[in-house]
């Protein structure tokens, strides 16, 4: 007594919406979404000392990626970490004690915004940035350094 509705062979693979391209069409209006909000974002004005910009060179070229993203991955970075540690970003040993005097502007996306407000760092967005970039070029940058 078998039923073909109940064999695997059988059963229609090709639905509507399969999980793979569902998960890309949500990447698609992520990304959208994204330029849409970072051409109407604000400008932004991050200070950083001249090592900190080193390290961010250091960064931008060894992940062949922009300054930008940098940045923004810095901060969303910063996010990941005190959250899993239930940590303000003030409490960890790379929150800088004073800012640089070097300039950078920059349009943040929607979802870094966010993160801010949820980090209660809004006011102090070159702080947050600053953690961020030494954080990650602690663990990128440094460690390999000291492995070679």
């Amino acid at each position: 007594m078998s039923s073909s509705h109940n064999d695997p062979s059988t059963q229609n693979f090709n639905r509507v919406n399969p999980p793979i391209q569902d998960a890309l069409g949500d990447i698609a209006v992520q990304e959208g979404t994204q330029q849409v909000s970072s051409n109407d974002a604000e400008e932004v004005s991050l200070k950083f000392t001249d090592f900190e910009e080193k390290m961010l060179k250091k960064l931008t070229s060894s992940l062949a990626l922009s300054v930008k993203v940098v940045v923004e991955s810095a901060i969303s970075y910063v996010y990941f970490y005190t959250k899993n540690r239930e940590l303000k970003v003030d409490q960890l040993p790379e929150y800088p004690q004073t800012l640089g005097s070097s300039t950078f502007k920059l349009a943040l996306a929607a979802e870094t915004t966010h993160k801010l407000n949820e980090l209660e760092m809004t006011q102090k967005l070159s702080e947050c940035a600053v953690t961020g970039i030494r954080l990650l070029h602690n663990k990128l940058i440094e460690k390999v350094s000291a492995e070679a």
